[in-house]
């Protein structure tokens, strides 16, 4: 058997070498500053409708409380999306094929995708559950329509982190320096993005950051970004959505399962945070590593062609 490398990803890496060379902090600053617009954009919105609710004397209760947010963050996520794709585009001059949009498979790698996604998350909650970790604790409350708009908003969600982090971040950066480079530098900015959410841990970095490493070698083996896009939304939606558990420290309000965290095991099932700051996802997500590092390098129909 041949040794994993990431030596045959040169290919993937070659097409975002379009434009001249930056240093690797100035990548870095450039993911940053589009993180914090869409952060701020999202506040300044947020209290500008929270304003005019308060001054037409509209109470704001039950479910509401946790839906009227997430009308905020979709328009947010589109803009984070939009500035990505014009800064890649027309500052960086790289085609949108050097982001990962093959005009091939991309229906079969993203239902292979959201496949992907909801297998690792189930596997996190099978050994979080025999560890003791989890209970189940019976159906939740989630209104057709509602369910709707969590799809809509994760699949938007998922996919703008990954058009960050992978598209642009890891080969804009691996274009001019080594693919690992790349990789940890994706992962670890990946993983800082999430420093202010609620009740975040050690463990939980670490989770995070072997997430972004397994994503971006996902994302490098399938020369593509729809697969990973979607295993992303899909790990959040039924985390979230579907299984009723903590999201990266955000506690969803409404889901079509409850599960519950039992005391004194957060270390196995992440507690406040959610699965992902416990030893079951750290668990799935090592396997989950080896398993993509030893698939072949995928050779797109697509390779050479388009810039545009």
């Amino acid at each position: 058997m041949k040794r994993p490398t990431l030596k045959n990803t040169a290919p993937v890496f070659a097409r975002g070498g379009e434009h001249s060379e930056k240093q690797l902090m100035q990548n870095i600053l450039i993911v940053l500053l589009f993180f914090f617009i869409v952060q701020a954009l999202t506040l300044i919105a947020h209290d500008l409708l929270y304003a005019v609710i308060h001054t037409a004397g509209i109470r704001i209760t039950g479910e509401e409380q946790y839906t009227v947010p997430l009308y905020l963050t979709l328009p947010a996520r589109l803009i984070d999306i939009a500035l990505v794709l014009v800064y890649c585009r027309f500052l960086e001059r790289r085609g949108f094929r050097s982001m990962g949009f093959t005009r091939s498979r991309a229906v079969s790698d993203y239902l292979i995708g959201i496949a992907a996604g909801a297998a690792m998350l189930s596997a996190s909650i099978g050994i979080a559950m025999l560890g003791g970790g989890l209970t189940f604790a019976g159906t939740g409350k989630m209104p057709v329509l509602l369910l709707l708009l969590f799809i809509i908003g994760w699949m938007i969600q998922g996919f703008s982190e990954e058009l960050g982090y992978r598209s642009y971040l890891m080969i804009s950066t691996g274009a001019y320096h080594k693919p690992l480079t790349a990789l940890l530098v994706s992962a670890v900015c990946f993983a800082a993005g999430h420093c202010g959410n609620q009740n975040i841990t050690a463990l939980a970095y670490v989770n995070l950051a072997l997430y972004a490493v397994f994503a971006g070698i996902y994302f490098l083996r399938t020369d593509s970004v729809w697969g990973v896009a979607a295993m992303h939304s899909t790990w959040n939606f039924m985390q979230g959505t579907f299984y009723g558990i903590e999201v990266s420290g955000n506690k969803p309000v409404n889901s079509v399962l409850v599960m519950s965290a039992n005391s004194g095991k957060d270390l196995l099932s992440g507690g406040t945070f959610g699965l992902e700051g416990g030893l079951a996802v750290t668990a799935v997500l090592v396997v989950s590593i080896a398993v993509v590092l030893l698939l072949p390098q995928r050779k797109q129909p697509d390779a050479p062609a388009a810039t545009a």
